[in-house]
């Protein structure tokens, strides 16, 4: 999934962080997405990064379970690291404020994410309808699809930002981060940037 893929600058710290996340996402999330890009990758790459890390196999064959209570039943990763996906889309926020707003947040900013149910987005929609005259909005998407996203910035205060972030055309991960069943759903992402001192909701 890397046509298209915007270049920013990032730290020694933050890069490093981002390729650890992505070691493991690249893997593990084309299992869950929904488009056919996903598919494809799964086909082609899962098999043979799963055979160069027998870590990373050992702990999805454990995690990878059956859900029976649904119909017809759906299966989940009961060992998938959401902390993980939510630490990398808060750095993918901040990658895409540089790349349309050419801001890089400082030591007094922060970046958090969130995992939400597909029908949460109809709270971002009315969101962006009531805040339309104060933000600067943008969209785009990457990879055939596979990776969209929309995102608004303030105006006067480009830092605060908010992002919904689509990958793969949803991720049904049917487990909470305690690895409970939850069901299939088909989540999204959220992300938002501010100062610190500016409690996240």
């Amino acid at each position: 999934m890397h046509e298209g893929i915007p270049k920013v600058p990032s730290c020694a710290t933050c890069n490093n962080e981002k390729s650890k996340l992505e070691h493991y996402l690249a893997t593990v999330l084309p299992m869950t997405g929904q488009h056919p890009v996903a598919k494809g990758v799964e086909a082609a790459t899962v098999d043979r990064r799963l055979d160069k890390n027998r870590a990373l196999k050992r702990e999805l064959d454990k995690g990878y379970q059956e859900f029976r209570e649904h119909a017809p039943p759906a299966t989940f990763i009961s060992t998938f690291r959401h902390d993980d996906l939510v630490r990398y889309t808060a750095l993918l926020a901040q990658g895409l404020l540089f790349h349309h707003f050419n801001v890089v947040l400082g030591a007094e900013h922060i970046s958090a994410a969130k995992v939400l149910h597909r029908h949460d987005g109809t709270t971002l929609d009315a969101l962006y309808q009531d805040v339309a005259n104060d933000v600067i909005a943008v969209n785009g998407t990457i990879a055939c699809g596979a990776f969209t996203y929309r995102g608004f910035a303030v105006k006067g205060d480009l830092t605060t930002s908010i992002w919904h972030i689509r990958m793969y055309d949803g991720l049904s991960l049917g487990s909470n981060n305690n690895g409970i069943p939850s069901g299939p759903a088909l989540l999204d992402l959220t992300a938002k940037t501010c100062l610190k001192e500016i409690q996240l909701v």
